[in-house]
């Protein structure tokens, strides 16, 4: 029995087949319906909503992969994880475990999407020493956020912000820009941070969420901003 349409089958694929347990919090800006020739139970149909995000924490789903690994040198295990992140992994990390015969040993986890399982899967069982990895499906509680350019008395400073509605909820300086400043400046990341922490990191606009792979063309200046 057919459960969906093509096109829907289609556009689930080309958007990175990712799916949710529940609707996305938002406003309905537009939505649509469609119908397929085949009866059948339940319905042939595919709708398509287009969601402007509220800001507000939203429900979302992902695959937890892991492995134990007891023979590979911290050098390898950091070369896989670069692998995973290629690979499309949303998190890596290492937990220290005990095995069997009294061996301390590394257990590498990631996150990942339903569709970068099979990649992820790939790189552990090519960059590792696995022979299996388990998967294991989760739901997380995400905050909206957006990353932003202030300039400072410092230099251009990337800000992430956490958002929940239009209230700002956290607030952090991108580390790779800390360091940055602290190669430049001759100084060490501590004091960066706390002369960043007397700046004035308001956000102009709620409404405009930038995602950190997208360009950032507005830099903003206490309140104003310059193209």
């Amino acid at each position: 029995m057919e459960r969906v349409t093509p096109t829907g089958a289609a556009l689930v694929k080309a958007l990175g087949g990712r799916t949710s347990a529940a609707f996305p919090a938002g406003k309905i800006i537009k939505s649509g319906v469609g119908l397929g020739t085949r009866e059948g139970t339940p319905p042939n149909l595919l709708r398509v909503s287009l969601i402007e995000p509220s800001g507000e924490m939203t429900e979302d789903s992902c695959i937890e992969l892991s492995a134990n690994i007891d023979d590979m040198t911290p050098q390898d295990l950091s070369f896989a994880m670069d692998k995973l992140f290629e690979a499309g992994a949303l998190d890596v990390w290492f937990e220290n475990i005990q095995m069997k015969k009294n061996r301390p040993a590394v257990k590498l986890c990631c996150l990942g999407r339903r569709n970068t399982c099979k990649s992820i899967t790939e790189v552990f069982l090519r960059h590792t020493t696995t022979l299996g990895v388990r998967r294991v499906a989760e739901g997380r509680t995400v905050l909206s956020r957006r990353i932003d350019a202030f300039s400072t008395k410092l230099g251009v400073v990337r800000i992430k912000s956490a958002l929940s509605g239009s209230r700002t909820v956290k607030q952090m300086p991108e580390f790779e820009d800390i360091r940055r400043i602290a190669s430049d400046l001759g100084t060490t990341v501590s004091d960066v941070r706390a002369l960043l922490a007397c700046e004035d990191f308001t956000i102009p606009d709620q409404g405009v969420h930038r995602d950190k792979k997208q360009n950032l063309n507005t830099v903003y200046k206490h309140g104003k901003t310059d193209s």
